[in-house]
This record gives structure tokens, sequence and C-alpha cells, in this order.
């Protein structure tokens, strides 16, 4: 094997001799032919060494046009490259020259072999071209050529998808756009769109005359970066399909260059991490600016490798205190510009934005600023002619170079107050306007900021809130905000976090991340910035003085990886991100809340190496970059989309429950209530045979039932979700109506890593009794979470409402849980880009068949089932749900595909639930299928509100409930004030259910004649009760909860 290098010179060198390339005669495209120059030669050694150096998951072959994007002799390529494939392990086999017949031969000669990529990109055939126009014999060579190509990619590399790029439109002669066309034209029938994928990016590059467009290529033949970022562009959405996000890491080989005739040594293709990992300015370059705060030393730049790390990967930066007043104005007449002038010459040399912090601060301010003569507070008119002295010498001294100031810092308290600070105290709340004023007389094109912590406090949130309401009121010249971002491991959540960035977004300013760490020692403290803590650091409170453990490391790039896809996913709104300090030995946090710790926070450790907390940054950056935002629409765009995937013009008007004067008032009349009298039987196959066994039900009718509300109901769940992961947030001992319990708050964390525009985050609380001696049945409620200022329905009068259901629950000695199916699906059809049906379809719309709003509410509660089997306190085979109205609806879909729940409540879920959709009665299904609703269901549920009728519904609602079959079901509703979910519709599907029950051997609901109010039918397996109240579950508690005994253990008599 030393060998290998002298017999490929020897083998190259013979079959140049022997081909008719050498002998420049006319060679066949698809017949391999090797370079006779020496680099080419070289540079095929090098490329065979490239195979040994790394993984390979994607390769790139062609020639110049390839070569370059990829090649340490085009850096600014290179680092193109970098910013977009740093993840998948890409890496580049393009050389200058190559024709057809030379990347044939370099790669039957050994670039491909053993390398078993998962994607190979082709781009060849130029070279071929030529610059003269090409006869028909010619085209067809090139051709064939290409065909030779792809087949010996497909036989070296089997399972490999192959991505043939059409050839690139060249200017040199536009002759040959012509011939280009054909060739792409001929070339584009090779794929099958399942091994092999064509690519065509013409369009994009040229226009319909083979013009290029202006700024796309360098010579009229390679392109520029904005040519190969179009490239990239195409590509990535291909290799996030095939290969899923970018990984943290790259394995790929280093990159290579041209050899120069001259054999490199193996240092050439040795590159450290620094070399090959891409940065964080590169990374987030069209996002918003990343930043770090700097100290004296890296002012003074005493540390070159720190100097060379934050100018590679920063492109803002913060003064860490040269600024402030105590260290810049130390006295009355005297000013240290020694420093911040260095500072600013710093940000200049290297082209950074600069940004000046603070102006005003109740911290860090000298005494005298507040003081007369004596000693005493000093007056209003005095400290606002400091205040403006001040301002004007330090902002006009570097009016135009600093480009953005944190004027006022952290005036707030945690409760959202005014901080009574001496310049509050003095001047009065006016002060911050005066700041901002005089900042903007000072530097009129400054951007001005207003900059705090822990603003993820919602009471603090809220004060900040108004607080820059009141400034844009008042005309302040108010840029942007600056949330600090000092995180713990554990706090904020990520929902907070989303939530405080929201909440400034329509406030008409931008938001700036100013000083982010996140500290991973314990804390003695509540989250804040305002108290150190005069205790000593123990192993207990310093645990890492000797390195964090991979467990907290990943931690930490968790962390990270979860703020960022927030900030990513504001990225309209937020203008930078910067550090506070730049690597882990130089952050505050070492000496705060407690002094001489060791802490880790920031994503470079004490020698300046990126940590596993920059990869997951850099993943998080690339899987953004390389997947499309969630689209845009309103209910009202969706709805007419899905209506134009159906072909369908319009809807039948839905029912008018408010005006029965109206031409579609609803009927409430028995006499026209059944049009369609007759419903599918449930124990009929499709083909006609009658069902007589269990057996015949399970394997057969059952699915025939599920396929079809799959298809026409409900929609189809993907086969593959993402997985939940459960976390217990806080456990609380408290009494409840008299009990001890322990309440559980949980979050359900939805894996987002394949399409991370996207959190779900599923919350859910269970209680149980404190007292229990084993686990206990526990009932589950899809639970309605009201707006501010909005409450449910208040039930009729005269109706007694009972106790609270969860004392009813408690007092039989079960549990209770609460889930909350918004945030596990938003209830609006212009949420269907978001929440899990948008984190499973990447953002993208629907197709008519997937799952709506009641299919996904069901989904979750079955994750939700998930983590009872994993809590000890819960019997998970006794757990039962319950939902009212449109969660009544999402109860049964989930009773019906989620065999392993015991029992259901399910109360007034109307039409799209218990309902039989071909009764004319309250709620149609022309109501549901409105645009207010119809995100409930599948698309195609739209067809029976339009061309289809109620009758041509292929399934109706008994036979969901037969779904829930053989397990108790109690279906109920209320008289007065609930006539619009039809009760008496729900009870003929209850009754017509019967059969199947009956089949598995359990009970019907004992009767076909519609009961009086009041009167419980719960003899059998399948319930039902009509009270006499509202639109309300209440009544009914105590009735189902005796049905539900009987299946329950553990009730207390």
């Amino acid at each position: 094997m030393q060998h290998r290098p002298f017999l490929l010179r020897s083998l190259f060198i013979l079959a140049a001799m022997a081909s008719p390339v050498f002998a420049q005669l006319p060679m066949p495209a698809d017949q391999p032919a090797p370079r006779s120059d020496r680099n080419s030669q070289l540079a095929h050694e090098q490329l065979i060494e490239k195979t040994r150096r790394g993984k390979i998951d994607v390769y790139f072959v062609g020639d110049s046009i390839t070569r370059r994007w990829g090649a340490t002799d085009y850096p600014d390529f290179l680092a193109n490259w970098k910013q977009n494939f740093f993840g998948w392990n890409a890496a580049n086999f393009g050389w200058g020259g190559d024709t057809i017949q030379n990347i044939l031969w370099r790669l039957e000669n050994g670039e491909l072999d053993d390398v078993n990529p998962k994607i190979i990109v082709i781009l060849a055939g130029t070279n071929n071209v030529g610059r003269d126009a090409s006869d028909d014999n010619k085209v067809a060579d090139i051709t064939k050529g290409i065909k030779a190509l792809v087949d010996l990619c497909r036989k070296k590399a089997p399972h490999a998808t192959i991505v043939l790029t059409a050839i690139f439109p060249r200017n040199d002669s536009m002759a040959v756009i012509p011939t280009i066309n054909r060739i792409n034209d001929n070339i584009a029938r090779f794929a099958d769109w399942k091994t092999v994928r064509f690519l065509n990016i013409n369009h994009r590059l040229a226009d319909k005359d083979g013009a290029l467009f202006e700024g796309v290529a360098v010579d009229k033949l390679h392109p520029s970066l904005k040519g190969y970022q179009i490239w990239a562009d195409a590509l990535k959405p291909i290799f996030a399909e095939i290969l899923g996000p970018p990984a943290a890491t790259d394995q790929a080989p280093p990159a290579t260059g041209d050899p120069s005739a001259v054999r490199k040594s193996d240092s050439s293709l040795s590159s450290t991490r620094a070399q090959t990992q891409t940065t964080l300015k590169e990374t987030f370059k069209n996002v918003f600016m990343i930043g770090a705060s700097l100290n004296r030393r890296h002012i003074f730049e005493e540390d070159p490798r720190m100097s060379a790390l934050i100018v590679s990967q920063f492109n803002t930066i913060t003064p860490e205190n040269v600024l402030k007043w105590g260290l810049v104005h130390p006295a009355p007449d005297k000013y240290d510009f020694a420093a911040p002038d260095r500072y600013v010459a710093l940000g200049e040399k290297y082209h950074m934005f600069i940004v000046g912090h603070t102006l005003v601060w109740h911290q860090q301010t000298p005494a005298w600023v507040f003081q007369d003569e004596t000693g005493n507070p000093t007056d209003r008119v005095t400290l606002l002619k400091r205040l403006r002295e001040h301002i004007m010498t330090v902002v006009g001294r570097y009016k135009g170079r600093i480009k953005g100031w944190d004027v006022v810092n952290e005036a707030l308290n945690q409760d959202g107050t005014m901080r009574q600070s001496p310049w509050m105290k003095i001047i009065g709340e006016d002060y911050l306007a005066k700041a901002f004023e005089f900042a903007h007389e000072a530097d009129p094109n400054a951007q001005l900021y207003y900059n705090d912590y822990d603003l993820e406090l919602a009471a603090k949130r809220e004060g900040a809130v108004e607080l820059i309401k009141k400034l844009k009121a008042e005309g302040v010249p108010l840029t942007a905000i600056g949330l600090q971002n000092h995180n713990r491991i554990d706090w904020p959540t990520v929902a907070d976090e989303d939530a405080t960035i929201g909440a400034f977004e329509g406030l008409g300013i931008k938001v700036n991340i100013t000083e982010l760490d996140v500290d991973v020692l314990p804390r003695t403290t509540k989250p804040g910035a305002d108290y150190p803590v005069n205790v000593v650091p123990t192993p207990q409170l310093n645990p890492y003085t000797n390195g964090m453990p991979e467990s907290a490391q990943q931690a930490l790039a968790k962390r990270y990886a979860d703020l960022f896809r927030v900030y990513l996913r504001h990225r309209k709104t937020i203008d930078r991100v910067t550090f506070w300090c730049v690597t882990d030995g130089d952050s505050w946090l070492n000496n705060w809340p407690i002094k001489a710790r060791t802490n880790h926070p920031l994503l470079f450790d004490r020698a300046g190496q990126p940590k596993p907390a920059f990869d997951a940054v850099i993943k998080t950056a690339n899987a953004f970059s390389s997947l499309p935002p969630p689209v845009t629409m309103t209910a009202e765009q969706d709805h007419q989309r899905m209506m134009d995937l159906l072909h369908i013009a319009s809807l039948r008007p839905g029912a008018n429950g408010s005006n029965p004067k109206a031409p579609n008032a609803a009927n409430y009349d028995e006499s026209k209530a059944n049009p369609y009298p007759n419903l599918p039987d449930p124990l009929v196959l499709k083909n006609g045979k009658k069902v007589t066994s269990a057996k015949m039900w399970w394997k057969q009718r059952r699915p025939e039932i599920v396929e079809d509300f799959d298809r026409e109901i409900y929609g189809r769940v993907p086969n593959t979700t993402p997985k939940v992961s459960w976390e217990v947030t806080d456990t609380t001992k408290e009494i409840k109506y008299d009990v001890p319990v322990i309440t559980k708050k949980i979050v359900g964390h939805v894996d987002n890593s394949s399409y991370p525009f996207v959190d779900v985050d599923i919350q859910l609380t269970l209680t149980t009794p404190a007292k229990a001696t084993g686990p206990v049945p526990a009932i589950m409620e899809l639970s309605f979470v009201f707006p501010p200022g909005r409450r449910p329905p208040a039930p009729p009068p005269n109706v007694p409402t009972g106790p609270p259901w969860q004392q009813q629950v408690l007092a039989r000695g079960w549990g209770y849980a609460s889930l909350i199916p918004t945030t596990i699906q938003p209830d609006n059809g212009a949420g269907l880009t978001q929440g899990i049906i948008g984190l499973c379809n990447k953002g993208q719309p629907r197709s008519l068949d997937d799952w709506g709003a009641l299919g996904a509410w069901a989904w979750g509660a079955s994750r939700a089932l998930d983590y009872f089997a994993t809590d000890k306190s819960v019997d998970a085979n006794q757990i039962g749900l319950e939902g009212h109205s449109r969660y009544g609806k999402a109860v049964l879909v989930a009773m019906a595909y989620d065999q392993r729940f015991a029992i259901a409540y399910v109360s007034s879920s109307g039409e799209g639930g218990a309902k039989i959709h071909r009764r004319n009665w309250g709620e149609l299904v022309e109501n549901v299928a409105g645009t207010g609703e119809y995100h409930w269901m599948a698309g195609n549920f739209l067809k029976y509100a339009g061309p289809l009728k109620w009758s041509d519904l292929p399934v109706d609602s008994h036979e969901l409930i037969a779904l829930s079959a053989p397990r108790p079901v109690f279906i109920g509703a209320g008289a007065n004030g609930d006539a619009w979910v039809d009760a008496k519709g729900m009870f003929i599907a209850a009754a017509a259910a019967g059969p199947v029950y009956k089949l598995l051997g359990k009970k019907d609901l004992g009767t076909t004649q519609f009961p009086l109010t009041e009167t419980p039918l719960i003899g059998g397996d399948i319930a039902f009760r009509q009270h006499s109240g509202g639109h309300t579950p209440g009544p009914n508690w105590p009735t189902f909860l005796t049905f539900a005994s009987r299946y329950f253990s553990k009730a207390k008599p």
C-alpha cells in the first residue's frame, strides 16, 4: 500500500498515452479518460487520500464549477460551503477542467471506492459543451456520457440518492445555450425521483434566453457567491429531507486545494477543529448580529488568542465596564477616555457594530453625581444638568462611531414598578425620557435602547411593556429594548422567553438580546441580578471546579439550543444577540451571586475552545437555514385553499342558531330532523358480508371504519410523530377540598429537531390523594383555558351545580388531571401550520386527508397517557377521559383511536362528536365545515357540505362510538340552552352503536326510546343522560362517576 501513489501515477501516464485524449482525438463522452497534466495527477491522489480522512454523507463531483465551492484556494467560496453544508458531512470532489470522460476515470480509479455516501451531487458536461454550437450527435454524445456517469455512481454507491444537476448556462458563448437546454431536457429523463433526482436551477440563474442575471457569475461561467447560494438553497431542502437536519458537528474530510504541481504534506489534509469550524458571525450573518462584551484585557488586545477569537466569531461588541459612569467620568471635572477610545478603535479596526453601555444606571455611578456640596441629595435641576452634560460629552465624543447606546439600564423593580433609584427620587419618572432626549440630541443617528433583566417574569414584563408604551406615546426616540437574558439552566422556560419577546413585537421597536449567559451553578436566590450572596462556596454550590461533566455539558447545550430556537423564530424582531463576556474564565458569574466559584456559562471554555453548547447553537441555526419558515395564512385563506383542492366553488350555509327567522335558521322540529334515517350498518363489511364474530370485527370491519374516518372525517395521524419528553416542573403538597393532595405540573416537550420553527410544549397537571397507599384511578379532563376577561357561560338559573367535579373525584379516592388541548394544537384555522400539525408538516399547509385539531388533541391525550404509565401515583390501566363541547368531540376521537383509555365521559359533543351527521337539528355538517370550525376535521370533510350530501358520508358517529367498544362510554348533554348539540341525535348514535358492544359480549344502551330529561341510562356499557341544565357538564358528573365506579377500583362507598 505504501507504493500506491507511484502505481497511480504510472497508471495515469500509461492510460493517458494510450488514450485518444492524449492523442488529441475525439473520444466518446461515456468512455473514461485520465488527465495527463501533473497537477491533475496530484489532485487525483489528493482526492483519493481525502476519502480516508473523514465521514462522507454528501459527495459532490464535477469540474471547476464544483471544485471552487469547496476549495481552500477559494476561501470566500469555501466559507459559503461551510455555512451551508456544515453538519451534513459534505465533501467536494470537483476538479477544474474535467470533462465527463475525466470524471468517469477518476471515479473508476478510486475516488468513490468504499465511500458509501448517502447523496451524490453531479454537475458535469460544461467542458464537453465548450463554446461552439453543437450538432445532434454531440448533444446525444454528452447525454450518453452523463448517463454513464449516473450509472457508475449507482454502481459504486447503490444506496445513495443521486442529485443530477442541470448544466448551468454559460455566457462566454451564447451560441451554446440551445445545446445546454437540449442536453438538460435529455438528462432530466434519467430521474426516477427515487434513486435519481434532477435539479434544474437555471431559471434562477438566467433569463429565458439564457442570459445570466447580474451578479450570479464571476466570469460568465463560474458562479459567484450569489450563484453558489442559489445552488445551496436548492440543495439544502433535499439534504434535510434525506439526512434530516444538519448535525452539531461535521465529520467530513478537511477541504483540499490546488496541489500546484507539488505533492503537499499530510499537514495539508490535517485540520484543527477551529479551521473547519464555522463561526457564529458567519452562521448568523443573514439573521442577526452576534456579539460579546469586552473587558479591558480584550480591549487592549493583551491576549492574541482571545483577540483572534473575538474577531473570528463576533461582529458586534459591547464594553463590559469602561463606558460606565464611574470609570469614564469618575469626578465632576474628570473624564477618562483612554479605554473607551481603544474600545471604539478596536471595533472600527475590525468593522464591528459598536455598542455603548451604559449612560444611566443606579449602580456604578459615583455618589457625587447625586449630591450637593454638603453631601446631601442634590436637586432636580442640578441633576438634570449633570445628566445632560455627561451624555452630551460621552455620546458626542463618539458620534457616528458608536452605533447604539444602552441609554437607561434597569429602571424597573421585579414587580414591574419603577425602581426608587436616586435618578427617580430626585428627577422623577421623566428622567428616562430626558436621558433619551439628551442622547438623541448628542447623536441623532444613534440607536437608543432601554436595557433590563428578568423581563421573563410576568409582572416585570407587563411593567416594561407599559413603560415602553408610555415612552413611545411621549415621542421618546427609543429604538429597541434590550433583554439581558442572564439565564439559569432551568429558568426561564422556553415559553416564558417566547412570550417575552412576543410582548414587545407589537410596540414598534426592535428587541436585542444584550447580556446572554446561562448560569450552570446552584443558586440560593430566586431569579434576578440584584442580590449578591455572602456565603462560602461549598462543594455543593461550586461543583465544577475541575470542569463540567458530560451530562452538564449536554444540559448547557440543550439550554442554548432551546434559547436560540426562540431567537430564530423571532429573527425579524431581533437585531442583535450579545453574550456577556467571551469565555467562561471572563464571566462575571464566577463571582456572582457567590464569590470565588468556577462557572461555565458561555459557548467557549477558559482556553477559548468551543464547547458542545457552541455546536448546539450552530446546529440550531443550520436547521433553521435549511428549512422554510411556516406558511402564514388566515383561516379564510386556508379554507379557500382546501376548497380549491377539492374543486368546490361554494358550500351550503350552516344553520343559524341565533335568528329563528333566518332562511337557514337552525331546525328544532323533530318532524324535519331525519331526512336520511338509514344509518350505515357497523356490522356489515363493504363487500356486503355480515360481521358475525369478534374476530371479524377486529380484523375486518373495524379497520374499514377507521379508514373511512381517517380519510373523510378526522384525517390521518402521521405514521411517525415526534417523541414527547415529559418533565415534572413543580410538585406541591396542598389541601384541595379538605383532602391532602399532591399536585404536579407537567410539561410534555415535543421533539422539534426536525423543524425548530415550531415549539410544542404540552401542559398537563395531575392531582392525586396524598394518603393513597398505591396507584389510583384518574379522570383526565381536556380543559378550556379562557383568555383574560372571558369566562365560560354561566349555567341556567335554578340549576343546581353541585360540588366541583374535582372534589367529587377526590371523594372517591381517585386522582384527576387537566390537559390543555390548545398547547397541543391551536384552535383555529390560521394555526394549522403551528402546533403538532404544523410541526409534523414542517410548517406547510395540510393535505386533504391530514389530521385536524380533534385528531391532534386526541393524540395529545394519548401522549399524556404515556406519561401516566411512568407515574407510580396513578394506575395507567384506569385512566378515564372527560371533555365538553369541542373537547367532548376530541375525547370521543381519543377513545376510539387509543384502546388504552378505560372509560370516557363525552359531554355535549354535538356535530363532529356523538351527534348523527345525518340529523337536521341544531349544528350541522355545514357549520363544522365553515371557516370557524373546519380546522377540527380533515379537509375532505368539506365535500359533504358542498357537492355531496350528508347521506354520502361513508360512516356516521354511531360507528365512532362503536370504535370505543368494548370499553364503557357515557354520553351526556343538557336540555335548556343545549339544543344546539342535539341530545337526541347523540342518543340515537349511542343506541346504534349497541350491536357492536353486544357482539363483543357487552351490554348496549338497553333501549331505543329517547328518555325523559334527568333519566339515567347506566345499566349497560354505553350510558346516556340528559340533564335539565344548559351547555355544561356539571349536572351529569355524579351520574357519570356512579357509572365509572363499576369499572374503577379503589372507589369509596
